[in-house]
């Protein structure tokens, strides 16, 4: 087995969009504008012509703000917020406008901002969140993909059992599909990625780049992919912003013909995964107006800094959620790792970095009462950034071994974020291409994730510097025990973004 696999697919699927729409037609106004209604004055929101299409692929920023806490607001609602602030209590405003301004969220607090945060965590170098983490000294998609992978993990129906997912695969595809986007579709996608599309297509472009370029022992693939249907008048705009800013291939393929379509695109998924997944989609999952699949693939191979012993693996109690327990394989280990307790999530932080901390897997274990839940909710950004910034401790590691794979369909959780216009009839991506004078719209978003963790891999010589420190014979200084459900997040050091995060509720199913 190997150390450590982690591989993550995320796939859209879009139809041909005819139920309910016009026929895209040059110097319509976009019918699906949401608008203010006070007293029958309307005030259009973002109001874009389908006419100039190549102009919105290219001038896409225009029409957006950054707002007071550095988040991505539609240009048109700030001004409209600020004209209408003498009376907004009077404004009858439709449900869907309050979802695309972003609100803080009631646990969402920055290290920096006054009095309170210092009154709850002191000002010296405490347990907590790094007071030297500042937003300006991590790039845009850094900043969004720490955000958006907290609110995905929130967003995701509450169940039992074990779930891993990659907010980046997912991202990855969400900023792909915005780059093609109109209208209210194109704000519902960049509120919920808090990335402009030039932010996104320059920050993926960058990203991808980088992580596909490493060289080095740990495997990080990261592939994109576009399967267009034959007759699907793609935007030559548009294909080209796939192919140079997110290194995606565009491939032809005839959907009439579901057993070789699916066969076409399981064989990308196999070759992009080592193998790993090799039936992602099934003939019964294509549908003969089926115009475009948009398939992201992410694989991981990791070796440890410092590698478990197997000899030291012992059968010990993990305590599961509902009360009862299990016998899991523990591996164990004492060195100096980067560890405190924070206390905003009530929960103990471990890093565990890969050979040549490239990457690092941060465990987040609740104290005992406390539960995975409850620390997401409570957990930021700013958290996340900060634990790479905690100092060296002994520390005596005990972690169970586990596998885990998890299938999500996407719909209702992007729903819970916001996106909800591009997977029905108000969908407004004509500007990724049409078919018959119709734009596309997205029938389905699956995304499946598998996370493996085991002793094996890594050579003793590529320890870190930690490594090299004198262990005392004292009782170590911290003692972190993953017997109980834990959350594990699988951190790109230099990038500083979350490629994966897992919660572990069983580690023996």
């Amino acid at each position: 087995m190997d150390l450590k696999c982690i591989l993550t697919l995320s796939c859209f699927s879009l139809l041909k969009n005819s139920q309910g729409q016009e026929p895209f037609n040059r110097g319509v106004v976009n019918p699906d504008a949401i608008y203010f209604n006070d007293g029958g004055i309307r005030y259009p929101m973002n109001v874009l012509p389908l006419d100039n299409r190549q102009a919105s692929l290219t001038n896409r920023d225009a029409n957006y703000l950054q707002g007071n806490r550095g988040n991505v607001i539609p240009a048109q609602a700030q001004a409209i917020s600020q004209q209408n602030s003498n009376f907004a209590n009077n404004l009858n405003v439709q449900n869907q406008i309050q979802n695309l301004i972003p609100r803080p969220s009631p646990n969402t607090e920055s290290p920096y901002y006054g009095q309170n945060y210092i009154n709850r965590f002191g000002n010296g170098n405490m347990a907590g969140i790094n007071r030297n983490i500042k937003n300006e000294s991590f790039s845009p998609v850094s900043l969004a993909l720490s955000d958006f992978s907290i609110r995905l993990m929130k967003s995701i129906p509450r169940q039992q059992g074990n779930l891993v997912v990659s907010p980046f695969s997912i991202a990855t595809l969400l900023a792909l599909l915005q780059q093609g986007s109109l209208g209210s579709t194109q704000q519902q996608i960049t509120v919920a990625l808090q990335l402009t599309p030039n932010q996104a297509a320059d920050g993926f472009r960058q990203l991808t780049e980088t992580l596909n370029k490493r060289l080095s022992s740990n495997i990080l693939n990261v592939a994109n992919s576009i399967f267009i249907a034959e007759g699907f008048e793609i935007n030559p705009a548009y294909k080209r912003i796939a192919i140079n800013d997110f290194l995606s291939e565009v491939n032809p393929i005839k959907f009439n013909r579901p057993a070789v379509a699916t066969q076409k695109i399981n064989n990308w998924v196999a070759s992009k995964t080592n193998n790993k997944i090799l039936d992602l989609i099934t003939p019964e999952a294509v549908a003969a107006d089926t115009q475009l699949v948009l398939v992201n693939a992410v694989y991981f191979k990791g070796l440890w800094a410092v590698k478990f012993k197997p000899e030291s693996t012992m059968p010990k109690e993990f305590y599961l959620s509902n009360g009862g327990k299990k016998t899991a394989a523990f591996m164990r280990m004492r060195r100096f790792f980067r560890t405190d307790f924070d206390q905003t999530i009530n929960s103990q932080v471990l890093v565990l970095p890969f050979e040549n901390e490239l990457y690092s897997l941060v465990l987040i274990l609740p104290s005992e009462g406390a539960s995975v839940a409850s620390a997401i909710a409570s957990l930021t950004k700013e958290q996340l950034l900060s634990y790479q910034k905690y100092s060296p401790k002994e520390a005596a590691v005990e972690i169970p071994k586990f596998t885990v794979k998890t299938d999500t369909d996407l719909v209702s959780v992007l729903r819970n974020l916001g996106i909800t216009d591009m997977f029905g009839p108000r969908a407004e991506l004509s500007g990724i291409g049409v078919y018959r004078e119709f734009s596309p719209q997205v029938s389905s978003a699956l995304h499946s994730a598998l996370l493996s963790i085991d002793e094996q891999g890594g050579v003793a010589a590529a320890a870190t510097s930690f490594g090299v420190v004198a262990l005392s014979y004292d009782d170590p200084s911290v003692i972190f025990r993953a017997n109980r459900p834990f959350l594990a997040v699988l951190w790109d050091n230099t990038a500083s973004v979350p490629l994966f995060m897992a919660k572990i509720e069983d580690p023996v199913s």
